[in-house]
């Protein structure tokens, strides 16, 4: 799916539509050196950009842990094209995680919403 309302916004919607839950590493979630660079100069997050940034185009999927192997061994050449920050696992809810270490929670009022419940 697309990420341009920011990283939060899209996982909480490939979690709950899919009624999974995601483990996400953000030490993994690709962003530029310039970005983190800008951010500190800012005294910014560049984590919080982005989660909760916009306009970013990535796309954000879930695949078979198989399919995955599969596509890594075989297709190598392309393997730097996707990167892989977590797993989709049972539990209903959103873990973001650095390395070992807990993360953040998802702050759905940091997102952009089309259509908010109180309007």
């Amino acid at each position: 799916m697309d990420a341009s309302d920011g990283l939060a916004d899209a996982l909480v919607q490939l979690a709950t539509t899919s009624g999974v839950g995601l483990k996400v590493d953000l030490n993994t979630v690709p962003v530029r050196d310039e970005t983190k660079t800008i951010a500190a100069s800012l005294k910014e997050n560049y984590i919080d950009w982005a989660l909760y940034g916009g306009e970013d185009f990535e796309l954000v999927g879930c695949i078979p842990e198989a399919t995955w192997q599969k596509w890594r061994t075989t297709n190598r050449s392309q393997a730097t094209q996707f990167t892989k920050i977590g797993t989709v696992d049972d539990s209903n809810r959103i873990s973001l995680t650095f390395g070992k270490e807990a993360g953040p929670d998802i702050d759905l009022n940091q997102t952009f919403q089309h259509i908010r419940d109180n309007l």
